[in-house]
């Protein structure tokens, strides 16, 4: 299920230090066949890098760039106040389904991801329309102009959301 996927978002977009890659690697083995097949050229990209080119694809990717940071709020609201706003609604709904915010700024995408199967099928089909998938397709689209393997990721974790949001509204609102 969609679930699993968004759950594990956090560990999948963490930084690659040398115990993630053997946790990755095992994570993607227990998901489903059609998240498999969809991160399968991420995986692939990755397993044929060496770690510190790993390291550096991830810190060159999402902390030197700007078009491609995971902050959700960056995307949405750039410099403007409403991005407080913005991660103070954040925190407090990370705080209600109980993700840990690890060291992250609350509108990180990992963070969002593993909180939309917690919340109730109406909140999470507006936070998703609204919010995570916009931003989720300005990373994803500014990966693809510099044809980075990370797009597969962003990509797979949009369409699982997708696919949560889409299911929870066909059941009349239960996940």
């Amino acid at each position: 299920m969609s679930e699993r996927l968004l759950q594990k978002a956090p560990e999948l977009l963490a930084y690659p230090d040398k115990a993630w890659w053997p946790r990755v690697q095992q994570l993607v083995a227990e998901l489903e066949g059609q998240w498999q097949k969809a991160l399968a050229p991420w995986v692939e990209a990755l397993q044929a890098l060496a770690p510190e080119e790993r390291e550096e694809l991830y810190v060159r990717t999402f902390d030197f760039d700007p078009a491609t940071t995971l902050e959700i709020g960056w995307h949405l609201f750039g410099e403007d106040y409403r991005r407080g706003e913005f991660l103070a609604s954040c925190r407090r709904l990370l705080a209600e389904v109980g993700v840990p915010e690890q060291g992250q700024l609350p509108d990180h995408a990992g963070l969002l991801l593993a909180a939309l199967p917690a919340l109730p099928p109406p909140k999470a089909e507006a936070f998703f329309a609204s919010f995570l998938h916009p931003g989720l397709e300005k990373i994803s689209s500014a990966l693809a102009q510099r044809e980075n393997p990370y797009r597969y990721l962003l990509e797979a974790l949009d369409c699982a959301a997708a696919a949560l949001t889409a299911r929870a509204a066909v059941m009349g609102g239960s996940l």
